[in-house]
């Protein structure tokens, strides 16, 4: 057995908040008023994150305009004193926005109940916000008493990016084609190891941080299917019969898990640095770094060009002065699809080669129903596509697979404490939030980009191939840690665990049959930990 690199469960992560809680607080304030202030006033608190709050107090001005109310913006870089703050219902706001959960603070009664702003229709508009919004993230927000605590403040994309221009430059314009699966993807990067060493890395990385976890997430979800990977966070498993049963040993939570070392080996393979495809200063570059070496700006003289990197959608803010500098066109990949979900297929679907599922991928990508999927196939010469057809269920599966995406957006949450002096203005502020006038503001202020409730402002010259490589998710299935279980919140369950898992890949340290082994028994000795913590609502 592998050493494991303890994790104290008592320092993971309270109440799904992301390692901010020893952050010394920075707190900056900016009062609006826009009308006559009529209407009262109302506070809000935004922990600062990767986007700014620009576009925030933006859409404050809209709505002090819109509604005569005075609106005070407060940032914060201490989302642990928000939190707390309203958990011992002491919070000065009206509005708290975080990155981390509040589903401990919805299930201990902290936040006032917004179902009312879920069913409510924006003025002017024709759609209730339920109706409008990403329905994959309504259904998850919402609590087991069919009550809603929480919106989301960010639309946050996270998994593989390429640099379009720097493998343009390497293999001409018509030279290379984004790969539809891993096996794929590996190819793509053997090719750029094979034929351009000397130029090139297939991807630039940090060490120093955990970003493969995006796709880690996205190909086990993939594996196992969606249903079953969140049936992990609430320790569920199918029995024989079909019914959910709760497990009573980690062993028995397998088939939530089954994809996680398969997903771990293909990142094993890129990551390793003696296999060629690794920047090979990953180790000595942080996140920022990474980025722009990925950007084409170099490190440390090592000027070669990178091809991929794992970061997540905020990157091109973080880059814009190295953009503006060296302006390059970098995209999104749509998760590839894990080359081995096929084995999970039943026959003889499961005997399909890489080159069908990639050739499947490609109509499913043009939202082809099965009947075009199976005349592609029926109609393919390539003679690696050894299958002329697939079942209802296999295609299922690979169009919810295709749609699979690790967010960002669940870790960014809002809610009003039941302590808000002004309510009402509270809710009015959420509903103005999600309608379409404050996603105008938010994509004219952020290039483009949208939140999640509806709006989708059109493609201009202006748009940058960043933000209309993201846009083409569309109506994505999200992934992430699930915090609303409270065997994660309260008992601290995760899906990963082993310190410097990828510095070990990079260093050929340990491998991905390594790390899965030490996963599992971690969460095997800990198991009595999670589930009384799962049964302690606090």
């Amino acid at each position: 057995m592998k050493k494991i690199i303890t994790i104290l469960l008592a320092a993971l992560l309270a109440a799904g908040t992301v390692g901010f809680s020893a952050c010394r607080k920075t707190v900056g304030e900016e009062e609006i008023s826009e009308g006559n202030g009529e209407n009262g006033k109302l506070e809000i608190v935004c922990q600062e994150a990767g986007f700014g709050l620009d576009w925030l107090k933006s859409i404050g001005r809209g709505f002090s305009k819109k509604y005569n109310v005075d609106v005070v913006v407060t940032s914060s870089t201490n989302s642990s004193e928000i939190i707390s703050n309203a958990d011992a219902r002491q919070s000065e706001y009206d509005i708290i926005m975080t990155v981390g959960s509040h589903y401990k603070l919805a299930d201990g009664g902290d936040l006032a109940d917004i179902s009312g702003v879920y069913a409510a229709t924006p003025d002017g508009e024709s759609e209730p916000i339920a109706k409008k919004m990403n329905r994959n993230i309504y259904q998850r927000i919402q609590r087991e008493d069919g009550k809603f605590y929480s919106m989301n403040w960010v639309n946050s994309l996270d998994g593989i990016f390429y640099n379009k221009t720097t493998l343009d430059t390497l293999f001409g314009k018509e030279g290379w084609a984004l790969p539809n699966t891993t096996d794929e993807l590996l190819v793509l990067c053997d090719r750029i190891k094979n034929e351009k060493s000397d130029r090139a890395y297939a991807f630039s990385s940090s060490t120093g941080v955990s970003y493969w976890d995006y796709s880690l997430y996205a190909w086990a979800a993939q594996y196992s299917g969606v249903d079953t990977y969140f049936d992990y966070y609430d320790i569920k498993y199918t029995d024989g019969s079909g019914n959910k049963q709760t497990a009573t040993s980690y062993n028995q939570l397998a088939a939530s898990y089954a994809g996680r070392e398969k997903a771990l080996h293909v990142i094993e393979t890129i990551a390793k640095k003696s296999n060629g495809y690794m920047h090979t200063l990953a180790d000595s570059m942080n996140y920022l770094q990474a980025q722009d070496a990925f950007a084409g700006a170099g490190f440390r003289g090592d000027n070669k060009l990178c091809a991929f990197i794992v970061s997540g959608d905020w990157m091109e803010n973080e880059l814009s002065d190295t953009l503006a500098r060296n302006p390059q066109e970098i995209g999104m990949l749509r998760t590839p699809i894990l080359s081995e979900i096929t084995e999970t297929f039943a026959a003889p679907d499961n005997t399909m080669s890489d080159k069908a599922l990639s050739l499947i991928v490609s109509e499913v990508d043009k939202n082809s129903t099965l009947e075009q999927v199976n005349a592609a196939l029926a109609a393919s010469d390539d003679a690696k596509v050894n299958i002329d057809s697939i079942g209802k269920a296999t295609y299922d599966r690979i169009v919810e697979a295709r749609r699979v995406v690790y967010t960002a957006t669940m870790d960014h949450m809002m809610s009003i404490p039941v302590t808000a002096k002004n309510m009402d203005n509270a809710k009015k502020f959420l509903i103005y939030f999600a309608s379409d006038e404050a996603g105008q503001i938010y994509a004219e202020e952020m290039n483009g980009r949208t939140f999640i409730y509806g709006y989708e402002p059109e493609l201009t010259d202006e748009t940058s191939f960043f933000t209309r490589s993201v846009r083409e998710y569309g109506d994505y299935i999200p992934v992430y840690t699930d915090y609303s279980s409270p065997y994660v919140y309260n008992g601290n369950l995760r899906f990963l665990a082993v310190n410097d898992r990828y510095l070990k890949f990079f260093n050929g340290t340990d491998d991905a049959a390594g790390v899965e082994e030490d996963i599992a028994k971690f969460w095997t000795d800990n198991w009595q930990t999670v589930v009384n913590g799962g049964l302690t609502l606090g």
